[in-house]
């Protein structure tokens, strides 16, 4: 480097402004009484532009353009933060490290941990998420590609929503959902699908942490070949951790589907073994038959006061109470009778297609099986005398109900 190549960077390094004007402290004018002067002094000036931030350098290479900038802050956004603050700066180092921790730990967590675990352990990782959403809204943009910056809240919320503010969202949205009854009425298999796309779509954010770890590196001062070299590594190891648990979620999500059929058909013909044998029209039909009709039973949850079926309307299915009591009235509301547990009602839909005569009313919560119409003809299809048989069987307890008036509990509706 020549003589007056290296004269000129010392100048520069140690020049000082002696422009006419106002004095370099410019915090102290507006902060200049009342308590703790000189912390919220110190506080202040840590969320405005500073010269140890590495793009302060293209931004505003002068101190005078600095107090302008100062200035200007100060003056119209005053209770906001400059991007290229110290306060960001750090904020955006951290952010960086936690968001690079837990784009590694989080497949583990969530693949071996339960819902309610995760509520605790993901509980760090959600207020960060709502701090930097907090912040995001209150800092500056900082354009490289323009070297301008921006401190007006419309420009900051376009730009955050446009960008980030959507994955930062979803990162934390699910756990809060899951404190919502209606959340814990999603199947499983649907939150089984969502749950790697909401994990997953988060990495998204890894694009900014190669941002900040050029900042990082512009403000250490460390080697481009070091840093090319953290950022290939944390690269790979990201990609691999991503797709281990890409890889796990598809495993997964193929096995549930594949043994979710098998375990619902097992715990089907356990718990309703004794309840099909307890039903007179079904006592002739072959165990095999059986089998199949306890596989294709449904159930279904009322609470006090629904009605599960309503006089005159068009019966489709037959119902069998697994717990709780119902009330059976007449179509002018006297009532005839209770069911409780094991008692069944609504059998003349499987074969007649006729109005039902009566109403029946969930008296306290009740948990149903229902068999319909349509499964109960597909699986006797085959067999036609059978068929023939519970028909004919149910047409004559129906008449002889409507004949004698005597809707009691052995009748069929």
């Amino acid at each position: 480097m020549s003589t007056e190549l290296v004269i000129q960077k010392q100048d520069t390094e140690t020049h000082r402004c002696t422009l006419p004007g106002e004095s370099w402290n410019v915090v102290s004018k507006f902060i200049d009484s009342g308590l703790f002067v000189n912390f919220r002094r110190a506080l202040k000036r840590y969320t405005m532009i500073s010269k140890h931030h590495p793009y302060t350098r293209i931004y505003a290479p002068s101190l005078n353009r600095l107090k302008q900038e100062e200035k200007l802050h100060l003056i119209e956004h005053y209770g906001l933060i400059h991007p290229l603050s110290m306060f960001s700066l750090y904020f955006d180092i951290y952010l960086c490290i936690f968001l690079i921790f837990h784009f590694l730990t989080s497949p583990a967590i969530y693949a071996l941990t339960t819902n309610d675990d995760q509520n605790y352990i993901m509980l760090p990782v959600n207020v960060t998420y709502a701090v930097t959403m907090i912040i995001m809204f209150r800092t500056g943009v900082y354009n490289e590609k323009d070297n301008t910056v921006s401190l007006k809240p419309r420009d900051i919320a376009i730009s955050y929503i446009k960008s980030y503010f959507f994955l930062d969202l979803s990162s934390f949205l699910p756990q809060i959902l899951r404190l919502i009854p209606l959340w814990k009425r999603i199947p499983d298999q649907i939150l089984l699908i969502i749950s790697p796309f909401l994990i997953t779509s988060r990495y998204i954010r890894y694009f900014w942490c190669l941002k900040t770890f050029n900042l990082i590196r512009l403000y250490f001062g460390f080697s481009s070949f070091v840093f090319k070299a953290f950022r290939l590594t944390i690269t790979i190891i990201m990609m691999i951790v991503l797709g281990v648990y890409i890889l796990y979620a598809l495993v997964e999500s193929v096995l549930t589907k594949a043994t979710a059929g098998f375990l619902r058909r097992e715990i089907l013909l356990a718990s309703t073994k004794n309840y099909l044998e307890n039903v007179s029209i079904f006592r002739n039909i072959p165990n095999h038959l059986l089998r199949k009709l306890r596989v294709n039973l449904s159930t279904e949850i009322f609470l006090p006061g629904d009605v599960i079926i309503k006089a005159g309307s068009r019966g489709k299915s037959m119902y069998l109470i697994i717990v709780g009591t119902v009330s059976v009235t007449s179509e002018k509301d006297v009532e005839i009778c209770q069911l409780t547990d094991g008692s069944y009602f609504g059998a003349a839909a499987l074969t007649l297609n006729i109005a039902r005569i009566v109403n029946v009313i969930a008296v306290t919560p009740c948990e149903l099986f229902k068999l319909e119409r349509s499964k109960f003809r597909s699986i006797l299809k085959n067999h036609p005398q059978i068929y023939s048989e519970i028909e004919n069987n149910i047409a004559e307890n129906v008449l002889l109900a409507l004949r004698t008036d005597n809707l009691d509990t052995k009748a069929i509706y």
